[in-house]
């Protein structure tokens, strides 16, 4: 029965990172809202990814999509927020630094779209009632349901910020330090093949080999 409570466990943690980290931030985040790689056909659709990158404790999804393009627009220069140049602990855990000037310029676009609008002020009291809701359960279930699989979306994405920025291999000759790092491409559903996407930010998969 322990054996069978613990696998239970770690399954529900792996499919909530799977939620959170793949399908939340890497699919709604990252490709649809900071570079418009796809579109929703199907409008619930769309809510249904946005609420796992919001519950990921990744934070705003329009803030982070406005953080994002400012990556790309200054990537690996001091006005970079995710330099990985800043070092290893800063970038893995995501102290992240931009002007809200820059910010706002980023995302005044998206800010348009009342749902992120709305989002945007109220993602911490949607996470608090997440957190509640799973404590209700249980301490178990908060600890598998969010912290450990929250946890390891920040690491991952993270990861990809510090490591596939020098780590890897190159495809392409683009004016940033972007890799391509095979791991983190399986742990962030594409996205660790960092320097396919840097040259093509709007394509809809990172992959361009056979094994990509």
């Amino acid at each position: 029965p322990r054996r069978s409570s613990d696998l239970l466990s770690f399954l529900a943690a792996v499919s909530m990172y799977v939620a959170y980290n793949n399908l939340g931030v890497v699919i709604f985040n990252h490709r649809h809202l900071s570079h418009g790689a796809f579109e929703f056909k199907c409008r619930a659709l769309r809510y249904a990814l946005a609420l796992p990158a919001l519950l990921s404790g990744a934070g705003s999804s329009l803030g982070w999509a406005a953080l994002h393009r400012l990556h790309h627009k200054h990537s690996d220069t001091e006005k970079d927020p995710h330099q990985a140049a800043r070092g290893f602990w800063r970038t893995i855990f995501i102290f992240y630094r931009a002007e809200d000037s820059d910010l706002l310029r980023a995302g005044i676009r998206l800010a348009r779209d009342r749902f992120l609008l709305l989002t945007d002020r109220c993602w911490r009291a949607i996470i608090l009632t997440w957190v509640a809701a799973l404590s209700a359960i249980g301490l178990d279930a908060v600890y598998f349901g969010f912290a450990r699989p929250s946890a390891l979306t920040m690491w991952a994405e993270g990861a990809a910020n510090y490591f596939a920025h020098g780590a890897g291999y190159r495809n392409h000759a683009t004016d940033d330090r972007s890799t391509n790092h095979m791991l983190l491409g399986l742990l962030n559903w594409g996205d660790g093949i960092h320097n396919n996407h840097h040259a093509n930010p709007k394509a809809p998969s990172t992959g361009e080999r056979w094994w990509e």
